[in-house]
């Protein structure tokens, strides 16, 4: 069992050499999003498709975005991320229909052990994030989560 796969199924892994190359592969991709936005919307969708984000329509992330790997975000449709979204997809992102994020959105599924010792281990793990429909998340959120989360309109 390869460190991917710990990491694709919630288990605490180590990123290695193969985790670094997915991550640098989707760098060069939102690098490139980063760039061509928002004067360029079909080559944008074209970027989001090469990140590896899963949608059923539109999605729009008003530059800067930033994300580790793509592949484990998927969006409803109608998608908008204002500018400053960071989402540290290690774990799941599963985002419903028409939902909105306002500037510096943060969504991170991202953890490390609480204490020294472990936390020197060097594993990590992700823990998955759902946000359902209809929601608007404002401005400067930030989800850190130490649990399974699912945020559902009011």
């Amino acid at each position: 069992m390869d460190n991917k796969y710990r990491r694709d199924h919630e288990m605490p892994y180590i990123t290695d050499r193969a985790i670094f190359l997915q991550q640098l592969k989707t760098k060069f991709w939102v690098r490139r999003y980063n760039k061509c936005m928002p004067f360029n919307i079909l080559k944008g969708m074209w970027l989001i498709n090469r990140m590896g984000i899963k949608h059923k329509g539109m999605a729009y992330f008003e530059p800067p975005f930033h994300c580790e790997y793509g592949k484990h975000i998927e969006l409803g449709e109608d998608f908008y991320a204002n500018t400053g979204c960071i989402m540290l997809d290690v774990g799941k992102i599963t985002i419903g229909d028409n939902v909105m994020f306002g500037p510096n959105v943060s969504v991170y599924t991202a953890g490390h052990p609480i204490h020294p010792e472990s936390r020197n281990s060097a594993y990590e793990y992700g823990i998955p994030v759902s946000i359902g429909d209809n929601v608007w998340i404002a401005e400067a959120v930030l989800s850190c989560l130490v649990l399974k989360s699912e945020i559902m309109p009011l």
